[in-house]
């Protein structure tokens, strides 16, 4: 049992703390279950605070991969965080189920990848799918909203952006997925689809912020594979 009243931090700073707490001394040698992630997995995909006092190591990490969309595969004393495979989910007839005109334009986007694509997501981006919104409050520093994700304009799954759109270059644990539209630009701008803990997209936007030296974003690659460890 965990002592500590709570842990905050990313879900790789949380990791390294329940290491830390895990450990114990046996004959000078150290002792105990030792949790990893899977290379693909966003290790600072949010920051989160657990109350943890009294509560056991297992219950932290299902804490912090049902937050994230992770998964756990014990094999002993060595615990890795893995991705979930995709869902099977996909549509059939998927060209006619869209709004017209978004397979060509998704077909545009395709045959630009590696190339500026921009103009090409901004068209698209209006016919991806929307879901209502619920509420709004003005806070002040912002405004809050909140959306109906059960209700999208209409279901485009997992396995259906990757007929229309292709391969992301990034993702965060398959709950958002990016697609870099401006590669040589210092403005890296993205399309981001949007799917939080559902299997079909609940949102899209175009995003753009400064690529200092234009480094790589963790080192992080896509990894969509229909199945996978």
């Amino acid at each position: 049992m965990i002592e500590r009243d709570a842990l905050s931090g990313s879900p790789r700073e949380l990791v390294q703390q329940l290491n830390t707490l895990a450990r114990t001394r046996t004959s000078g040698k150290d002792s105990g279950v030792t949790v990893s992630f899977a290379p693909d997995v966003d290790q600072d995909c949010r920051s989160m605070t657990i109350a943890t006092a009294g509560k056991s190591l297992g219950y932290v990490l299902r804490h912090i991969c049902n937050s994230c969309g992770l998964v756990i595969r014990e094999a002993g004393t060595n615990v890795v965080i893995f991705l979930p495979s995709l869902p099977e989910q996909e549509t059939k007839n998927l060209e006619s189920h869209v709004p017209a005109g978004l397979p060509k334009l998704c077909a545009q986007f395709r045959e630009l990848t590696g190339e500026n694509r921009y103009a090409v997501a901004d068209q698209m981006s209006p016919f991806l799918p929307r879901c209502p919104k619920t509420w709004e409050k003005d806070i002040g520093t912002g405004v809050l909203t909140g959306y109906d994700y059960k209700n999208p304009s209409y279901v485009l799954y997992k396995r259906d952006v990757l007929k229309l759109l292709g391969t992301p270059d990034r993702h965060s644990n398959n709950r958002k997925w990016y697609y870099i539209l401006e590669p040589s630009s210092s403005m890296r701008r993205e399309l981001c689809i949007t799917f939080h803990e559902h299997d079909y997209a609940v949102s899209s936007a175009v995003t753009g912020s400064v690529d200092e030296n234009q480094k790589p974003n963790n080192g992080m690659q896509a990894d969509v594979r229909s199945s996978r460890h």
